[in-house]
């Protein structure tokens, strides 16, 4: 089983949340991939199932 790095940061405004997730091998370069959401309910339920999908 090969070790992986995963870091998430958010950037939270009043209307949206901008998350970032980088993710990848020690010995490879890591992928980044960001995504805005919504502050509203059903927007912070998408954010929470893809950070929880992402690990």
């Amino acid at each position: 089983m090969d070790a992986m790095r995963v870091c998430a940061a958010l950037d939270v405004h009043q209307a949206m949340v901008v998350a970032c997730i980088i993710k990848g091998s020690l010995e490879c370069k890591p992928k980044a991939e960001i995504r805005e959401f919504s502050t509203v309910l059903f927007g912070l339920l998408a954010l929470q199932d893809w950070l929880s999908e992402e690990g």
